[in-house]
């Protein structure tokens, strides 16, 4: 597993500047049987038999490294999930936290009507000249909470208009 930062070839970098309509920001590069992943300022690139998925940073709901597995992660705020295996991770693992992280304006957990807790989150886009736009706001739960719970539910609703005067939103 190589630890240091690798230059992606300018063929990869070209390919995805055609994609993204200008040249990427490439924090970290790793590769794996079939797959090339880019951690970009913005985004998650993953390229896969030559096509180009492009993930914001706050649309991962959640996901990481698992290195016994060799396995890159995640789950989305619609709840889908993906994952890549990677061979030579790179510096991915660390970037992929780091840009979710900074994707990050609040962050606050309660503790959920009927038990367990919920997590609210406000997550704005990194994409230059988009970080003004309003932020996604994402729920989640720990314990025995569910979303499906009307009461629950309606704590998530009325907390996330709380949260969003409080700062401005």
């Amino acid at each position: 597993m190589r630890l240091f930062r690798s230059k992606p070839p300018t063929a990869l970098t070209d390919d995805l500047a055609t994609h993204l309509g200008r040249r990427p920001r490439v924090l970290a590069r790793g590769t794996g049987p079939g797959v090339e992943v880019l951690t970009l300022v913005e985004a998650l690139a993953v390229q896969r038999d030559g096509h180009w998925t492009i993930i914001e940073w706050h649309l991962v709901q959640s996901g990481g490294w698992r290195a016994e597995r060799g396995r890159l992660e995640w789950r989305l705020a619609d709840q889908s999930r993906d994952r890549v295996e990677l061979s030579e991770p790179g510096r991915v693992p660390e970037t992929f936290q780091e840009r979710v992280n900074a994707s990050i304006i609040i962050q606050q957990t309660y503790d959920a009507p009927g038990g367990g807790r919920v997590m609210i989150a406000g997550r704005r886009s990194l994409v230059p000249g988009r970080g003004d736009q309003e932020p996604v706001w994402q729920a989640v739960t720990q314990g025995g909470a569910k979303l499906s719970d009307p009461q629950v539910r309606e704590f998530v609703l009325d907390t996330t208009a709380r949260l969003r005067a409080d700062y401005g939103f």
